[in-house]
């Protein structure tokens, strides 16, 4: 499992944890790769995928008797060009239950091979499975640089590997001040901007499908979940 965490909620934190779940459906085809979006008012990966999203989290949380690879298969969207399993929201966040769905992981990882979990707004508090590798996003605005920094002092044991969108390359604070703000000795430094993020998105084509700088940085997030 690999959980995305944002400590103040952005796109490019949203389009990292899409593009990671892409580029790990796409290295392991033979597996089921699960990307579970928590974004809110709801996830943008049916526009990324081309996919019509139905089946979502409080779903499956209704049908958890029933949980098995074959009912997901049949139940959850499911992205033909890469093979990625997509569950979003469904119903009234509202009504979120942070243990519920942390129980809900525990069954989860006995049927896929993998998971992505993008937490967006539900990162603080956010009850993390054993074993999650943990990613934790920011950019170079000093909103995001701040809210990641209290956002690290409430993981108790939990040592992140962080994630840094570069939006503005060659302006600071740069990935090496951010480092040595959070006391983070590395991380992965991902050189693209928003509008090429999006620009990918409004395609339908994720921009791990693409050979790029991202792409690559995002190689080195597989490795560190052991995906080859």
């Amino acid at each position: 499992i690999a959980a995305v965490l944002s400590g103040l909620p952005g796109e490019a934190d949203r389009d990292f944890a899409l593009n990671l779940a892409v580029a790990a459906a796409r290295r392991a085809p033979g597996g089921m790769t699960l990307y579970i979006d928590l974004s809110l008012p709801g996830t943008e990966a049916g526009i990324a995928l081309d996919l019509e999203l139905g089946f979502g989290v409080q779903d499956t949380l209704r049908e958890i008797a029933r949980l098995d690879r074959a009912f997901l298969e049949s139940a959850v969207a499911r992205c033909p060009r890469t093979g990625l399993y997509v569950m979003g929201q469904s119903g009234d966040a509202a009504a979120w239950d942070g243990p519920a769905f942390a129980g809900l992981l525990q069954i989860l990882r006995t049927i896929c091979d993998v998971i992505v979990v993008g937490y967006g707004p539900f990162s603080r508090g956010c009850i993390l499975p054993e074993d999650e590798r943990v990613f934790l996003c920011c950019n170079q605005r000093f909103p995001s640089l701040r809210a990641a920094g209290a956002l690290l002092r409430t993981l108790d044991g939990i040592t992140p590997q962080l994630v840094i969108h570069q939006l503005a390359p060659g302006r600071t604070p740069s990935p090496t001040d951010i480092r040595k703000v959070l006391e983070i000795a590395d991380s992965i430094d991902l050189e693209t901007d928003w509008g090429d993020l999006a620009a990918h998105l409004n395609r339908a084509s994720p921009l791990a499908l693409a050979s790029s700088r991202y792409s690559r940085a995002l190689d080195a997030c597989l490795a560190r979940l052991d995906i080859s």
